[in-house]
């Protein structure tokens, strides 16, 4: 439906389109719209405060945003009460030009928008797609969308027919994922070391499902690991960098501890 709401609205490849909406399957909707539309999407975080989202919006050059409520934008906004009553249109799927741009944080200047094409993504989606054996359940969503760690909860199960878990924003995020880990259920899982750090206080003995731990975004210390390793015996550690900073994917070594 996204995409072909897009479609009758003329925007598809070489567009930009926000997204402003909390983590949710409504969010995951709206994503996959867009890149269905050959457009590319710009994450906006709705609890930004409103000057940020208004310059991303006017860097950018966004013509549409969706979004999860009615918003006061400068630029026309649609909300998901209102796709529904939209007009649609047949998608020309385009697999060319930028997937989306993402925005960094600012915090050493203004924010750089970093562009990442279809080509791109789908490179990193195809290597992503062999993190999910075939007892994998699916990934869990933990990550901000406005950060680029979710392309791997979110987008790769879906290319594998997994599941995507989506943890709410408004659920206590590291005690949930907690349990989730603790379960015997097997997923995959993208987390920083800031994530590893925080668990620590609520890891309660071991589980011998067989996790992925994808961690990226900033450096991880081998004793950190290692500890973090005790309580997930028969689990997959890979340490993936982020192609933010980097322009593309590095991706590092998977090991298994203990074995």
């Amino acid at each position: 439906m996204v995409a072909r709401i897009l479609a009758a609205k003329g925007l598809g490849a070489g567009a930009l389109v926000g997204i402003m909406m909390p983590r949710s399957d409504k969010m995951l909707v709206a994503l996959l719209g867009v890149l269905k539309s050959g457009a590319a999407y710009v994450p906006l975080d709705p609890e930004s405060p409103g000057a940020r989202i208004l310059a991303l919006i006017k860097e950018a050059g966004i013509g549409l945003v969706l979004s999860d409520a009615s918003a006061d934008l400068p630029v026309q906004s649609l909300s998901v009460a209102q796709w529904e009553h939209q007009k649609q249109k047949d998608v020309q799927e385009s697999s060319k030009g930028r997937a989306y741009v993402m925005f960094t944080s600012g915090s050493t200047g203004a924010p750089k928008g970093v562009e990442i094409s279809h080509a791109n993504l789908n490179t990193y989606l195809r290597h992503a797609q062999g993190y999910f054996e075939s007892q994998t359940l699916g990934a869990v969503a933990s990550s901000p969308f406005t950060f680029d760690a979710t392309i791997t909860a979110m987008l790769a199960p879906v290319m594998a027919a997994k599941t995507v878990h989506i943890l709410l924003q408004d659920q206590q995020e590291i005690p949930e994922l907690a349990k989730i880990m603790q379960a015997e259920l097997p997923f995959v899982f993208k987390i920083t070391p800031a994530h590893i750090a925080a668990l620590f206080g609520y890891l309660d003995g071991q589980s011998h499902a067989r996790h992925r731990f994808i961690i990226g975004g900033e450096a991880l210390k081998t004793a950190v690991l290692h500890r973090f390793t005790e309580h997930f015996p028969n689990a997959v550690f890979v340490n993936e960098y982020g192609h933010l900073v980097a322009g593309h994917f590095y991706v590092g070594k998977a090991h298994k501890f203990g074995h």
